[in-house]
């Protein structure tokens, strides 16, 4: 704090008190607290100082500074890394460095799971900062799979408090996986019954979806076995198209002995 010089003067007979009104400013800054102290030098005319020099203290009556992160949506990706980037905030006026811990905890999504990666640290925010990010990389795969979820947590924070201490992260599925199944078993070359292939969509139903087939085995298209349900259907190849929200499609073979049919 700079010095603020000032002098007295009593003259002779004079015994009087002398004051000093010091004024205090308000602000809504934490900060540290604070002294202003008094000193008296250099007297004349045969006097001297004596006792303690006195000193105000300033008290800081202003809250601490808090810290909040935001949650992350991203598609997986089907292969590399997708940066999921939190941002941290501290909101609140501040004199003061403040500082805070993260580290990555796992949900429905897993590092051991190869879902995402661990990532661990802290956080200097200086007076004048009101923003960090932190980057945690989420591996990209073809498995069809619920949407999963990490946390990137807050804690430890210094000269400051956490409002929200939790940013969530969601790995959003983008990928489909197609599976075939056959009812019966089998069916006999006279009988009533027919073979049904039903095929099963998983993960993103939200488009349509063509899907190729082929056909081999001792059976012959139209001698031995007709078929009913394929989008497009050769004698030995289709294809089976699921409509956009739908999961199931159907094809129907009917009077066959044999029938492999593979996608």
């Amino acid at each position: 704090m700079p010095r603020r010089p000032g002098t007295f003067t009593w003259v002779n007979g004079d015994a009087s008190d002398r004051f000093i009104t010091i004024n205090v400013k308000g602000d809504p800054k934490f900060e540290a607290d604070e002294t202003v102290l008094l000193t008296l030098s250099n007297p004349t005319g045969g006097a001297s100082t004596g006792g303690t020099n006195p000193a105000l203290t300033i008290t800081n009556d202003d809250t601490l500074p808090s810290f909040s992160i935001d949650d992350v949506t991203h598609n997986e990706g089907n292969g590399g890394t997708t940066a999921y980037v939190f941002t941290i905030s501290k909101t609140g006026n501040t004199a003061l460095n403040a500082g805070v811990n993260f580290q990555t905890a796992d949900n429905s999504a897993t590092v051991a799971g190869n879902d995402y990666q661990s990532q661990t640290g802290s956080l200097t925010f200086l007076p004048g900062d009101a923003t960090k990010t932190v980057t945690v990389l989420v591996n990209g795969d073809t498995t069809a799979e619920p949407d999963e979820t990490f946390s990137l947590n807050l804690s430890g924070a210094t000269n400051a408090t956490i409002n929200d201490s939790q940013g969530v992260g969601t790995i959003t599925n983008d990928d489909t996986d197609v599976t075939l199944s056959v009812s019966p078993a089998s069916a006999s070359e006279d009988g009533a019954a027919n073979l049904v292939y039903t095929f099963t969509r998983a993960g993103v139903t939200t488009n349509s979806l063509t899907v190729n087939f082929s056909v081999s085995g001792g059976a012959t298209f139209s001698t031995d076995y007709t078929q009913l349900g394929a989008t497009t259907f050769t004698g030995n190849s289709g294809t089976v198209t699921f409509a956009a929200g739908n999961t199931d499609c159907h094809g129907h073979r009917g009077s066959a002995r044999r029938l492999v049919r593979g996608i």
